[in-house]
């Protein structure tokens, strides 16, 4: 990705003026370069592969933001029941679902033996 400089309309020892659209681009290319690294750093760090794992789709990052619980999607994604997973996470089936429905937020110990499961970050559960 090439940068063009904007054109500076004026300027001191302290300050420059710029447009205001050569300012928007200016940070939105940042934004997209800063992206780009924190992509290529995870790519280098886990592989592409488990990158793509834990990546959203458009239609689960839709349904995250509509409401619906990222274990729920998970749970989709894993094929798992929540009775499955409770099991496996050594929870209640009872306190899962609470979790899930946002009834309760999930004590730390919870949400991480429900990451452990799945094979993600905790912050990939909370919102």
């Amino acid at each position: 990705m090439s940068m063009t400089l904007p054109q500076v309309i004026a300027h001191d020892d302290d300050t420059v003026t710029l447009r205001r659209s050569d300012w928007v681009r200016l940070v939105e290319e940042q934004s997209d370069l800063a992206s780009s690294a924190r992509y290529d750093a995870m790519v280098r760090d886990i592989g592409l592969a488990e990158v793509k794992r834990l990546s959203y789709s458009d239609a689960e990052l839709t349904q995250i933001l509509d409401g619906i619980s990222p274990i729920t999607i998970w749970l989709s994604r894993m094929g798992m029941t929540p009775r499955a997973l409770a099991e496996a996470a050594e929870i209640s089936p009872s306190y899962l679902a609470e979790i899930e429905s946002a009834k309760k937020p999930g004590s730390v110990a919870a949400l991480a033996a429900i990451a452990k499961v799945f094979r993600v970050p905790i912050e990939h559960l909370v919102e």
